[in-house]
């Protein structure tokens, strides 16, 4: 299972196996639900956000997703 925040106001951190990100409004963080995941805001924060899964849902996220976002991605 995945999880997809779309931040519209605020700023999101996000914490994802390895992977840690900031997302700033109009920014979108994936994580992998299978994995260690946890995510905080420090100011007030509106998100939309829902869980997906399916049999091709990793290979469809890494593939179209991660390298539109890699830059938000800290390793």
């Amino acid at each position: 299972m995945y999880l997809c925040a779309y931040v519209r106001s605020g700023s999101l951190h996000a914490f994802c196996g390895e992977q840690s990100a900031d997302a700033a409004a109009g920014q979108l963080v994936l994580m992998d639900c299978r994995l260690p995941h946890r995510y905080y805001v420090t100011e007030p924060t509106e998100l939309l956000w829902f869980h997906f899964s399916g049999g091709e849902s990793a290979a469809s996220t890494v593939q179209t997703t991660f390298p539109a976002y890699s830059a938000a991605v800290k390793k």
